[in-house]
């Protein structure tokens, strides 16, 4: 016992030495600028720079997942694994060419794109397939399971092989491309199987207590004492141990590590830097605005390479809320944030530096829907005159958001026992806003005419690239009408009455599940529940986007028509009506 004591205090002071060592800026931020020489970084799939290419070429899917810790996670996932199931002649969720999240969603999200699928669900093509392949090459590429109709690839497919059984099998050219898909991803060995059980498993996991483990080891210690390291960068690595790190050797994914096969990815954080600077205010965004880790805003933003950037530690700052967690800190390293600059702080001292630094926090601040992002890569598509590419666009939010309950009119304190040590009452005050924010933004997806600002570019008040801004107001017009080609549907727990009243008590329930880093079995099963009621094969709005994903074609009225469908069947009191 003696022994192992001992050398346990020889870890922390060695530990904390290193830490003294590297001052009070060490692990301060871990993004890396952009290379000066040499070919620039290849884009990631988190980008603006986004297409349609997945699914129907002609409809561009978005699924926006809210914010709401592990509730927004845990329910995020069950719809997405309830969405590729609900037809049998089309995956929903393989037509997504668009994830953007905040939050918890951010967690289901990230782990989507870091995932690959381990094998394809497909009646008609394990049917046909066999005698094609049987005795071939493909024969021991392609394995089928023909009891559950399930096929296994372990090689992508050649050129050759794809247009062989394509032109063998005409009628089946949206399974073949699902096929190519799953073998595409074959070679992504490091990645984590996208699998029901496991996906579930790990939204609902209780990262709080894993969190507090990781608090007492020596070096995190240290570090959280002599140096910058904080609160959030532990929960960053719990996240990476747990969810976001590679299958073989343990180390955390980075955004050039996504599967090329998935969704684009946006995951939203909101600014939290002042914008009192050296010179550079005129590239800056409000403080408030949104902020995505995208190859973009990194470039633009920060000079830095996302590629070389921690996926988990882009989820906790999605995730970063206040009074739980601390702002989350990246470095400027464009040209002009690396000059030396001086200013007095609140006691009037003069304090130089050369870095300079952005701090972001919770996405759910600027918006808790994910659906700002939607909007800007809508306005980008339409500013570099790709909109038109597709006649059909479609928005699906899964929103995990509760009615605030605010104090008790019955109890005379309110606090509770966490009040005692601090005001909880600022997790009250922040649903307050985001009511206003999600209701407006509810609107303007349900008119399918969306506004990009008020006129105005100036940085007090801009949340869109400066560039972008002017490119749209040059257009004279201040909204984007999609009233002929956007069909929005709004998934949340007011959906439940929608369907039947009688499920008004499940609804209550849902309501008091708590924004956390876990989630308790009996709330899991509450989920469980509203997804099977809500998704489900007869939902008149799921139907009309399953006839437009697979239609070769659409009108504009048939557009129409699936957008009123699918505002008549969410719940009465949802927000933006």
């Amino acid at each position: 016992m003696e022994c192992r004591l001992l050398h346990l205090g020889a870890h922390i002071a060695a530990a904390t030495l290193l830490a003294m060592a590297g001052g009070c800026a060490t692990f301060s931020h871990t993004n890396q600028p952009l290379r000066a020489q040499g070919e620039p970084p290849a884009p990631t799939r988190a980008s603006f720079q986004l297409d349609g290419a997945r699914g129907n070429p002609k409809v561009l899917m978005f699924l926006a997942l809210s914010g709401g810790g592990s509730r927004a996670a845990y329910l995020s996932a069950a719809t997405m694994l309830k969405l590729q199931t609900l037809y049998p002649e089309v995956d929903l969720l393989d037509e997504v060419d668009v994830l953007s999240s905040v939050s918890g969603g951010s967690i289901t999200a990230a782990l989507y794109a870091a995932s690959r699928d381990a094998s394809l669900t497909s009646p008609p093509l394990a049917a046909v397939l066999p005698p094609l392949i049987a005795g071939t090459p493909l024969g021991q590429q392609i394995r089928l399971d023909t009891a559950r109709h399930t096929l296994h690839c372990n090689a992508p497919l050649s050129a050759r092989d794809l247009a062989l059984l394509q032109a063998k099998l005409p009628t089946h050219a949206k399974a073949l491309r699902r096929l190519d898909t799953l073998c595409r991803q074959a070679p992504l060995k490091q990645l984590r199987d996208w699998e029901a059980d496991s996906v579930l498993g790990l939204t609902q996991r209780n990262y709080l207590l894993r969190w507090f483990g990781n608090w007492l080891w020596p070096q995190n210690i240290a570090r959280c004492w002599f140096t910058a390291y904080d609160r959030g960068d532990i929960m960053a690595q719990t996240l990476g141990d747990n969810l976001y790190g590679t299958r073989l050797l343990g180390g955390d994914l980075r955004f050039d590590e996504l599967n090329p096969t998935r969704p684009f990815l946006l995951v939203n954080a909101t600014t939290a830097t002042d914008q009192s600077g050296p010179g550079l205010a005129v590239d800056e965004y409000a403080f408030g605005s949104v902020f995505t880790f995208t190859d973009e805003d990194f470039r633009d933003r920060l000079n830095s390479d996302l590629g070389r950037y921690s996926l988990a530690r882009a989820v906790m700052a999605s995730s970063s809320f206040p009074l739980v967690f601390p702002n989350h800190t990246l470095q400027d390293y464009r040209p002009g944030a690396l000059d030396t600059y001086c200013e007095k702080n609140r006691d009037d001292e003069l304090k130089c530096t050369d870095r300079q630094y952005l701090h972001v926090f919770d996405g759910g601040n600027s918006d808790n829907l994910g659906l700002k992002s939607v909007k800007r890569a809508l306005f980008q598509l339409e500013a570099q005159g790709r909109l038109d590419d597709y006649d059909r666009i479609v928005v699906v939010l899964v929103d995990a958001f509760t009615r605030p309950r605010g104090a008790s009119r019955l109890n005379p304190d309110p606090r509770g026992t966490l009040g005692l040590l601090l005001d909880a009452n600022v997790s009250d005050a922040v649903d307050a806003l985001l009511q206003n924010n999600r209701g407006r933004l509810i609107g303007e997806f349900n008119g399918a005419r969306l506004r990009w600002n008020d006129g105005s570019c100036e940085p007090e008040t801009r949340e869109l690239p400066s560039a972008l801004c002017r490119a749209l107001n040059d257009r004279g017009r201040p909204t984007l009408d999609l009233s002929q080609r956007l069909v929005f549907y709004h998934f949340g727990f007011d959906d439940l009455e929608a369907v039947d009243r009688a499920h008004a008590g499940l609804k209550r329930k849902l309501d008091t599940i708590p924004t956390s880093f876990k989630l308790a079995d009996g709330d899991a099963r509450l989920l469980d529940e509203a997804v099977d009621i809500v998704i489900s094969p007869a939902n008149p709005c799921l139907q009309q986007i399953r006839s437009l994903v697979l239609a070769d074609s659409a009108t504009p009225e048939a557009v129409a028509h699936a957008r009123q469908v699918c505002r008549r069947i969410e719940g009465p009191e949802v927000l933006g009506r």
